[in-house]
């Protein structure tokens, strides 16, 4: 059928979830990276949901945690000193986030659980 392979979805996703971290860091396309680790968070969530809550117990607690703050990122912008202010907020407009923290949801149906 031409879909790309188990291996590489999981590259695409390693680096979809760096360069989120790294753009979440350096403030640059906040809404886009914010989304981009929540839905990963999201999923890792998930995938430690049936350890229970409690991170000590391999639960689901602290993926979810980074999932939130990544939320709160993408749904609050960034800082005085981001690469987005330099930019003059080019990637950085209040309906991105909405649109961001959308599409970040939709990678959590069950497709993006596999």
């Amino acid at each position: 059928m031409g879909l790309p392979t188990r291996e590489d979805q999981r590259h695409a996703r390693r680096i979809g979830e760096a360069g989120a971290g790294l753009a979440l860091a350096l403030g640059f396309a906040t809404p886009a990276a914010g989304a981009a680790a929540a839905a990963t968070m999201g999923v890792a969530a998930s995938v430690h949901a049936p350890n229970g809550f409690f991170a000590m117990e391999g639960g689901l607690e602290y993926p979810a945690v980074l999932g939130l703050a990544a939320t709160s990122f993408a749904i609050g912008g960034p800082g005085r000193v981001s690469l987005d202010a330099l930019t003059g907020h080019v990637l950085d407009r209040p309906w991105m986030r909405a649109v961001a923290v959308a599409a970040g949801l939709t990678d959590l149906t069950p497709a993006g659980l596999d």
